[in-house]
């Protein structure tokens, strides 16, 4: 695909550099964090099992009283059904 550059925006124009030391960015040990795969799981389980946010949706659902499959709103969390 085709990207479309402005003229400044040409990697020869890009601007220079910030010096070392000067910039308020966070350092890379407080970017990057070495941690077990149990700590991993723990800090972002979506990641392994899906959203752990509570999700209502319609769905179709069985009425044992009436023995009739009925539309409701069922609200789950959708990586425990998993």
């Amino acid at each position: 695909a085709d990207v479309l550059m402005g003229e400044n925006s040409h990697p020869n124009n890009a601007p220079a550099a910030e010096a070392p030391g000067k910039s308020s960015k966070k350092t890379i040990e407080q970017t990057y964090q070495k941690k077990t795969q149990l700590e991993h799981i723990l800090l972002r389980p979506d990641t392994y099992i899906g959203s752990t946010e509570q999700v209502t949706q319609p769905m179709f659902v069985f009425n044992e009283e009436t023995q009739r499959i009925h539309s409701r709103d069922v609200t789950y969390t959708p990586g425990l059904y998993k």
